[in-house]
């Protein structure tokens, strides 16, 4: 039987971290480093990957992640859509102060909810709150921003599809947007020739094969 690609999706804040002061970056470093993915699919706009503007990158990427795959042997591949602005209420329509007043008042709760550390964005209660909240912050932009959000979201996803398609039967950590997280993993599920995993699965996996390595090296031990 032809081994499947196995993906594990993790959520990042993105530009949401305007709005909080407490995500460890370090969290998501570890927990990446501690998956030892083949290949670590980033939510990074492919001009400024290749350009070397991680200057232009969140935080997680340009503080993290990017100098993380500088000093181990994991591959990046970029996979995020160009940079642009979305969910955001126009400039206008009606009932605009209470519109922007209500968006920024979700985006808050929304960086609020991730509590410091990388694990609560890619818990079940967080993707949960985060599908509802995001709901609700598309309501009030209106369907032009519905639509440019949808758009972008489809081109993330077959970014991701098509690294995938092009490197197989291989351990995948994908970083994304957490209000798109859902939505790729949905997709992802619906895909021949991928199992979508859980971070702390693979993460126990890992690190049961670690230890295994380690005995097998010791005096006495299996070879």
């Amino acid at each position: 039987m032809k081994a499947k690609t196995r993906i594990a999706v993790l959520g990042t804040l993105g530009d949401l971290h305007r709005e909080s002061v407490t995500y460890n970056v370090r969290e998501l470093s570890r927990l990446v480093e501690e998956l030892e993915p083949d290949l670590l699919l980033a939510e990074i706009p492919r001009d400024h990957w290749e350009n070397g503007e991680f200057d232009q990158l969140p935080l997680e990427y340009r503080e993290g992640l990017i100098p993380l795959a500088q000093v181990t042997d994991m591959v990046v591949v970029p996979v995020g859509a160009p940079p642009a602005e979305v969910l955001v209420v126009p400039q206008n329509g009606r009932l605009l102060e209470l519109r922007y007043s209500l968006v920024d008042l979700h985006n808050r709760l929304l960086a609020w909810l991730q509590l410091a550390l990388a694990q609560h964005i890619n818990s079940p209660v967080f993707g949960f709150a985060c599908r509802i909240i995001c709901g609700v912050i598309a309501f009030l932009c209106g369907k032009k921003a519905r639509r440019a959000w949808a758009a972008q979201n489809a081109l993330v996803i077959n970014n991701v599809l098509a690294a995938v398609a092009w490197d197989p039967a291989q351990t995948v950590v994908v970083t994304v947007d957490c209000r798109r997280r859902h939505l790729l993993i949905a997709q992802l599920h619906r895909m021949r020739g991928i199992k979508v995993v859980g971070y702390r699965s693979l993460r126990r996996e890992k690190a049961k094969t670690r230890v295994s390595s380690l005995a097998a090296g010791l005096p006495g031990g299996r070879t």
